[in-house]
């Protein structure tokens, strides 16, 4: 059934752009799902999945989720279901601008010259070109609705129209949501003019500053310095041969002799001549090397295309590691760092030498990292196996260059490999050396407490200080004072009994006496009450255990025993020899294995 014009109501710029915004985030969730199932990011995947949302949902329902919501659909010109064809054509053409701005962001990444600002602008009119066309046609068409001749109207503007009664609870639901969306949109997209109206003005101005730096000449002092001269010599020769490079080695190689020569310059600058703006001073010398051979139409585009080439490959070569080590080899920072490169005059060849073996050396252990990286990667996500792969073919595919230019790396690995095991082999000299050292200080420490401890035997012995076992090994417990006593009496006087039972393996003279004739037996207190009677028991037993003890020590060990004090009865059970070796005193059973 044909619709009579006056009675259809076209659906406006803001609705469609609000459904449009609902149907890409549906599509980047669908996205999401496909590349992770296919392992890939391809913009082939987004049209297909694209392409297969909007057609199949134009010819099943005329509408996609996001026209749904918004109460529009997408017709043909009799106000009939689009065809597959039809609806198929639509969304490719709806999608193509999308694509189209994709590539040739892509191209103007490839040039070799980077484009103007105005020119980087110009793709971004893509997206505003389809919509802009629906103002000027009656049917409120874009460029693809006209292509594939198909019409959206707003069925819910037009149920509206029609209705006499009240406006329904869905039509005002709607129309607040096109109202919400229309501000977020509106601050939006003013946000967006303003960030890019600001980046393409700083971006023009950089642009425009940078264009001019090429007529210009900067007012530098080289101070009649022959060190400093040396250098800008050096930096004119190499910026020469970077302006006039060709191949990718050749553009690196003359870039990281300039800036080993412009460290130097700078060097010199801050550290002997207390130039405070050093880094500026150093810019003009840089900028009047270029100029002085970038000084024809020619030859500036030479240099802009080389200079885009250095930042282009700015990971590839990964400048960062490249400045790290340049700055080694000639240090700004540091004064006592260049006397073996710029206070010599080395020439930057030589210094060049110094530079690309260690960053071979580095390019190497990023290899082995990205491999490693590859191994446990996932297939999809960020950083993913597809991200490492590529960063592992474009190292090799460098190192493989490095390796043709520099044949001699193999020796400098091997020497640097015996400097390795020599630097090592004095480590461990060093380390054997502290550890004697360590060693012998802590003996000396040893036997100074010792010493302590051996001068306040007697006190301790009163006080009941504990020992360990290493301790009382080293201590001599036969030592008597001024009145015979040895530090076994002591202890036995005072009632020390778990002292007494730490002795059991030091060979004391158990047997000792004084300078009255008294062992460690008639050193043992009078018990005055029963409970006293307890403590002399206690060590009573001590001293018999401790006897038996001496009596084997060194040649067997006493496994178990019990004291019985009423009767004065010790058995032990002794390990390592016959009982029939030793003599025991009076009351002692001895049984052995």
């Amino acid at each position: 059934m044909e619709r009579e014009a006056n009675k259809i109501i076209y659906a406006g710029f803001f609705t469609r752009l609000l459904s449009t915004f609902v149907d890409i985030f549906i599509v980047v969730a669908m996205l999401g799902v496909a590349s992770a199932a296919l392992d890939t990011k391809s913009i082939v995947v987004l049209i297909v999945v694209w392409w297969l949302y909007n057609t199949m949902m134009i010819i099943k329902y005329k509408a996609t989720l996001g026209a749904k919501l918004f109460g529009i659909e997408v017709l043909n010109q009799e106000g009939g279901t689009l065809s597959f064809k039809s609806a198929s054509y639509r969304s490719f053409l709806s999608i193509a601008p999308f694509a189209l701005y994709i590539l040739l962001r892509g191209m103007q990444h490839n040039m070799e010259l980077a484009p103007s600002p105005t020119i980087q602008q110009l793709p971004q009119l893509l997206f505003l070109l389809p919509p802009f066309l629906m103002f000027f046609t009656q049917k409120k068409q874009m460029i693809h609705d006209l292509l594939a001749q198909s019409i959206v109207v707003d069925k819910s503007e037009e149920e509206h129209a029609k209705r006499e009664e009240k406006k329904s609870v869905l039509y005002i639901g709607r129309n607040i949501l096109k109202i919400v969306g229309t501000i977020i949109f509106l601050i939006g997209a003013g946000y967006l003019v303003v960030y890019v109206g600001v980046f393409y003005l700083l971006a023009k101005h950089n642009n425009d500053s940078y264009n001019a730096s090429f007529k210009q000449h900067y007012n530098v002092n080289d101070y009649n310095d022959s060190k400093i001269i040396f250098y800008k010599q050096a930096l004119e020769r190499n910026t020469q041969k970077f302006i006039e490079a060709k191949g990718m080695y050749d553009i690196f190689e003359a870039d990281v002799k300039k800036d080993l020569a412009l460290n130097c310059i700078q060097y010199f600058l801050a550290r002997e001549h207390n130039e405070s703006d050093w880094i500026n001073l150093g810019s003009g010398f840089r900028k009047n090397a270029r100029n002085k051979y970038a000084n024809t139409e020619d030859m500036i585009q030479k240099a802009k295309k080389n200079a885009d080439h250095m930042g282009k490959y700015f990971y590839y070569y990964d400048l960062n590691e490249v400045n790290h080590i340049a700055d080694d080899v000639a240090n700004i920072w540091n004064k006592d760092a260049n006397k073996e490169t710029c206070q010599k005059m080395l020439p930057v060849d030589e210094m060049y030498t110094m530079f690309i073996m260690p960053y071979i050396k580095n390019r190497e252990e990023a290899l082995a990292r990205d491999k490693h990286e590859y191994k446990y990667a996932k297939p999809s996500g960020t950083p993913n196996k597809s991200f490492y792969k590529k960063k592992i073919e474009e190292t090799s595919a460098w190192l493989d260059m490095l390796y043709e230019k520099h044949p001699d790396y193999s020796k400098y690995l091997q020497k640097q490999n015996e400097l390795a095991q020599e630097r090592e082999k004095q480590r461990a000299i060093q380390r054997k050396k502290e550890k004697e050292e360590n060693e012998k200080l802590r003996r000396e420490r040893e036997k100074q407490k010792i010493l302590t401890m051996q001068k306040n035997i007697w006190q301790d012995m009163k006080n009941g200080k504990y020992y360990s076992m290493n301790e009382v090994k080293m201590l001599n417990f036969n030592i008597k004072n001024s009145k015979g006593q040895t530090p076994l009496m002591i202890a036995v006087e005072n009632a020390q009994d778990d002292i007494v039972n730490s002795l059991s393996m030091v060979d004391a003279n158990f047997w000792a006496k004084d300078n009255r004739g008294k062992t460690a037996y008639d050193y043992i207190q009078k018990p005055k009450t029963q409970r006293d009677k307890i403590f002399t028991d206690r060590m009573y037993g001590s001293l018999r255990m401790l006897e038996a003890n001496q009596i084997v020590l060194g040649k067997a060990n006493i496994i178990s025993s019990s004291y019985q004090n009423k009767d004065d009865n010790l058995e032990i059970f002794i390990q390592g020899a016959d009982c029939k070796e030793f003599k025991f005193a009076k009351n002692t059973v001895c049984k052995s294995n």
